[in-house]
């Protein structure tokens, strides 16, 4: 008899039923809720090159308000956090999560080589590697490298999380496969839809596909990536439902966040996020569009932060922000930042000490060619935050030595020019 997609379908399933059920299958699925609780790392990236000058603004400097004519923020909007240093106006939300003691941010960071390359400088930061220009095929993440290191044996396929289409760069790895979420409720295998009977049959008969008896090989890369992906699936479906009195603006990232704690409330085993919010990058008409960028992400992490302390889950969450580069000191002709060097990373959490910056006030009058000078390298941010944070050694994820800048709750040394 010829074989048919429908005959396929019926069959297939019926004949690898006995390998759908195996327990190896059903264990990722099984556990949502049971998870032993760790601690969670959230990546948020400002892709674009962020203005860190009007944002964590050096008001103070006089050079402010001389290279920045225009986009300087009239000295009686910006919000003072002490006589040297203020937020933008646009960030009340994340001011008052500062002077309670939950945001901090650090910074001067940069690295050495950084060359305002858009590409180059976002592959930098995430792979932790200035020691290449472009990102080579195979290469992984910085937390993607710590997940292959030590959380291999965490046994859910949303140890590691990506919030889009795609995984971001810094949580690829060789072992521990991250999975990539836009929408929990649609995140499912998409069936053919002039055949909307055999959507149960294709995807059981997908299942036990990849979840038969294999030789190693390269088959078995595609099936641990199917294995995983269906585990995801079945974890999706246990997530308690969305805050109702956490207020999330309507947006990409707002959205975002909230899967996230929704996500992160069920102790599905996830123990790094990544989520990107882009349009940073603002070489013209500046003003506007920086105070719109900032207005969500201060009000997105705010209700993020408020949807997990309500749950009970804010003690072991910690955001870090960044974004590639700073922009330029001087304001451009078209009313607008080009790109820098050093910028600022942003720290959020239970466990930060905040109400404070690390590193010094940045000084105008003594630049990088015009660009802010880095002081601090950011994979001691990421050091601090493997040592302090998941109190786990560095070494083996950035097979170098830095600097612990003390902004974890816990006794360590702070660097030169942290605030107190």
């Amino acid at each position: 008899m010829q074989s048919t997609r429908r005959t396929f379908l019926k069959t297939g399933a019926l004949g690898v039923s006995i390998s759908f059920l195996a327990p190896d299958f059903l264990l990722k699925s099984a556990m949502g809720g049971q998870f032993a609780p760790g601690k969670v790392l959230v990546i948020l990236q400002l892709a674009g090159g962020n203005d860190t000058v009007n944002t964590f603004i050096p008001y103070a400097d006089s050079k402010y308000r001389t290279l920045r004519p225009t986009l300087g923020i009239p000295d009686a909007q910006i919000l003072k956090l002490d006589d040297r240093m203020g937020f933008h106006p646009s960030m009340s939300k994340l001011q008052t999560l500062y002077q309670r003691g939950k945001l901090a941010f650090v910074n001067n960071v940069g690295f050495a080589s950084l060359d305002r390359s858009h590409f180059r400088c976002q592959d930098v930061w995430q792979t932790a590697d200035d020691s290449y220009g472009q990102t080579q095929r195979g290469i992984t993440g910085w937390l993607g490298r710590y997940a292959d290191t030590y959380l291999p044996d965490i046994g859910s396929s949303l140890t590691t999380l990506s919030i889009g289409s795609k995984i971001a760069l810094g949580l690829n790895a060789n072992e521990v496969i991250a999975a990539a979420v836009q929408n929990a409720a649609t995140f499912d295998v998409q069936t053919d839809s002039r055949y909307p009977g055999d959507g149960a049959s294709y995807k059981a008969t997908l299942r036990a596909i990849y979840d038969s008896a294999r030789p190693p090989g390269s088959l078995e890369v595609v099936q641990n990536n199917g294995k995983e992906m269906f585990g995801s699936i079945d974890l999706l479906k246990t997530i308690p439902a969305a805050s109702t009195t956490a207020i999330y603006p309507s947006s990409g990232l707002g959205n975002g966040l909230k899967l996230i704690a929704q996500v992160l409330a069920g102790d599905l085993g996830t123990q790094a996020v990544w989520i990107s919010n882009g349009g940073f990058d603002t070489h013209g008409a500046q003003l506007n569009t920086h105070a719109n960028l900032w207005t969500d992400v201060s009000e997105s992490l705010s209700a993020f932060y408020d949807d997990l302390a309500t749950r009970g889950i804010s003690d072991r969450v910690m955001v870090m922000g960044w974004s590639e580069f700073g922009r330029r000191v001087q304001e451009n002709a078209s009313a607008g930042t080009d790109h820098g060097k050093a910028g600022t990373v942003l720290l959020m959490g239970d466990g930060i000490k905040g109400g404070t910056f690390y590193g010094d006030v940045p000084n105008l009058n003594d630049l990088d060619a015009g660009d802010l000078k880095t002081q601090i390298d950011f994979r001691s941010i990421y050091s601090t935050i493997i040592s302090d944070w998941y109190g786990k050694d560095p070494l083996p994820v950035l097979n170098t030595s830095y600097a612990n800048l003390g902004f974890v709750n816990r006794a360590r040394p702070h660097v030169r020019g942290a605030r107190r």
